[in-house]
């Protein structure tokens, strides 16, 4: 655990040093994609054989931003996830549309109810037909281990969907 925490650590400093750097002239950072519509998400998941990380957020939520800033940004600048997991944030604040898993419109909240979700930031790892794989991560707690239980997250959720092993 201590090599992925390591590894994330080096991937938020290159995120703010790029940050620093980039500047009004230079290409923005990458930011994660909206999950608003999780039906197209799916079957991408599917072709890809790929799990989806949720990570629903909102955007009078500090702990969203830093959260998206210092793990999700620098996941997304490595390219060492694109072919883990598909990362999507789901706004629970937001008015935009929302197309669930089956394809039919759902509102924001109920997909929050519909996982517990009861505060944010919290991310849940789903396979393509939006089935729960392993634990949740709840809040921002415990910064330094962070990277770490996210890091086991992902192999769980990558896990169950490519070996069918179960989730820890």
């Amino acid at each position: 655990m201590r090599e992925a925490s390591c590894k994330l650590k080096y991937l938020k400093v290159l995120a703010f040093t790029l940050a620093l750097v980039a500047g009004p002239g230079w290409a923005a950072l990458p930011e994660v994609q909206e999950g608003d519509d999780l039906h197209a998400d799916a079957q991408r998941a599917t072709q890809e054989d790929l799990p989806i990380l949720l990570a629903f957020a909102a955007d009078y939520c500090e702990y969203c931003t830093q959260l998206e800033e210092w793990f999700l940004v620098p996941m997304l600048i490595s390219g060492d996830y694109e072919d883990r997991i598909l990362i999507r944030k789901v706004r629970i604040d937001s008015s935009r549309p929302l197309v669930d898993f089956d394809g039919a419109a759902i509102e924001r909240d109920r997909l929050a109810s519909r996982y517990g979700v009861q505060m944010v930031p919290t991310l849940v790892f789903v396979d393509a037909q939006g089935r729960e794989l392993t634990e949740r991560m709840v809040g921002l707690t415990t910064l330094d281990f962070y990277g770490g239980y996210l890091e086991q997250r992902i192999d769980a959720a990558v896990g169950q969907v490519r070996g069918g092993e179960a989730a820890p």
